[in-house]
């Protein structure tokens, strides 16, 4: 499960990193607007690297409120009770916010870092909508992300089907013909 939830993570991360990317590009014009006016390179990174740290902490607070919600749910179909207090477990809270951090800088850095470089004259001048290796990036990411999801299908059915084996089929032992005796001692419990 846990190997489930960090693919669930990654994926959700490679799409946003993807829509990060694809949507800066098309802010080039924007970008060549402010570089003629006198935006640093330093202020277009500063820039996107800031709005996507905004996106991913809305979106964990988002999920971080959904888990709350969601978790007396959840606790009825594990069978028991599954904690989780980031708000008493330092290191679970400084993991999540190691996590926005990561993610954040990750998906603004492309875009801050290749959009930035250009000079303001060619971004104007060219209308395709982002530099040259940016519809590669994507290209990749999607076939990473669909090679995810299809690790995540086929985990999701071994699970489903060990989950079924060992709750559902039988044991294959006889059930019948068994004797349990409790509170002998165990060199005491041998049946003569």
């Amino acid at each position: 499960m846990a190997a489930i939830g960090a693919l669930t993570v990654l994926l959700a991360s490679l799409n946003f990193v993807n829509l990060t990317t694809a949507r800066a590009t098309r802010r080039a014009i924007e970008v060549g607007v402010r570089k003629a006016s006198g935006a640093s390179r330093t202020d277009l990174v500063i820039q996107f690297i800031g709005e996507s740290m905004i996106y991913v902490a809305l979106s964990m607070v988002l999920a971080l409120a959904l888990v709350e919600v969601l978790m007396p749910y959840s606790t009825l179909f594990w069978a028991g009770r599954i904690l989780f207090d980031y708000w008493r477990s330092p290191d679970l809270a400084m993991s999540i916010a190691g996590a926005v951090l990561l993610v954040g800088t990750l998906a603004g850095a492309y875009p801050a870092v290749v959009l930035s470089a250009f000079p303001p004259a060619w971004v104007l001048r060219n209308r395709s909508g982002g530099p040259i290796g940016s519809q590669r990036l994507r290209e990749a990411l999607v076939i990473l992300q669909f090679a995810i999801l299809i690790g995540l299908t086929v985990s999701t059915g071994v699970l489903y089907r060990q989950t079924n084996f060992a709750t559902r089929q039988s044991l294959r032992l006889d059930k019948d013909q068994v004797l349990l005796i409790r509170g002998l001692a165990p060199r005491h419990s041998r049946m003569k």
